[in-house]
């Protein structure tokens, strides 16, 4: 009987095992974004053919560790000449493509999502198209998506906008203010 290696994209782990049932649950886990429920909890502790590196101690922090590495964001782009041909031909030399999605918005313009199957390929693309040239003055930047980068810029920007706001409401109260009249 052979045995297959393979990759499995939530542990980045080599298994010499069919399957990993702890990783498969962990998995589920990441992908569900809540806990599993008791049943499956007890099965990922408690299953025999389990992975030495992931603990019920250290299973959230592993899980937490781990972006989705199949995400890339890439920014720098031409927003009138490149078209989604244009980066599926460009991305997809590296592997196959799940979807990939162009800015069109002022904030997003110049900006994409490039989703690829693999974890394998997404890496590949990372390292070959990072700081690639597409013109004398434009520079494709290409990284791994981070969503808590993602949520910290959004939290900032929610913030501005709360002080903005405030300090309108500010400037109003002492322009009324000034305009009422003193006994």
């Amino acid at each position: 009987m052979r045995v297959a290696r393979f990759r499995l994209s939530v542990c980045q782990r080599a298994h010499t095992r069919r399957s990993c049932l702890q990783c498969l649950l962990l998995g589920l886990t990441i992908l569900l974004k809540q806990p599993p429920p008791p049943l499956l909890a007890f099965f990922l502790y408690s299953a025999s053919v389990v992975c030495s590196h992931v603990s019920p101690s250290n299973a959230s922090v592993h899980a937490a560790a781990m972006p989705d590495e199949r995400i890339l964001l890439v920014t720098g782009i031409p927003s009138k000449q490149c078209t989604s041909e244009y980066l599926y031909s460009l991305f997809g030399a590296y592997g196959g493509i799940q979807q990939i999605r162009i800015g069109s918005s002022s904030i997003t313009k110049g900006c994409a999502i490039v989703v690829y199957e693999q974890c394998e390929a997404a890496n590949n693309a990372v390292g070959a198209l990072n700081e690639y040239a597409l013109s004398k003055d434009r520079v494709l930047r290409v990284s791994v998506y981070e969503e808590e980068r993602d949520k910290k810029a959004l939290e900032r920007r929610k913030r501005k906008r709360e002080m903005q706001a405030e300090y309108k409401k500010h400037i109003a109260d002492v322009a009324h203010a000034a305009n009422e009249p003193k006994e």
